[in-house]
């Protein structure tokens, strides 16, 4: 059995997660130019996806 705790892989793993998570963050941040490039994306979405981020919140949760 191995010890309780994290190893080495796991920090090299939650590291890497927030390396790849900043990266894409600084990525956006430059990428946008306005406060309607964040909040509306440019208003390039199609019906699909507005209409799946209207839906999906408003289901209710599997029990």
């Amino acid at each position: 059995m191995s010890s309780p705790g994290l190893s080495t892989i796991d920090f090299a793993v939650i590291g890497a997660y927030f390396a790849l998570v900043l990266s894409i963050g600084l990525y956006m941040a430059r990428r946008t130019r306005s406060g309607e490039d964040l909040f509306l994306a440019g208003r390039r979405l199609g019906w699909i996806p507005i209409g799946f981020s209207c839906l999906l919140p408003t289901s209710p949760a599997p029990r």
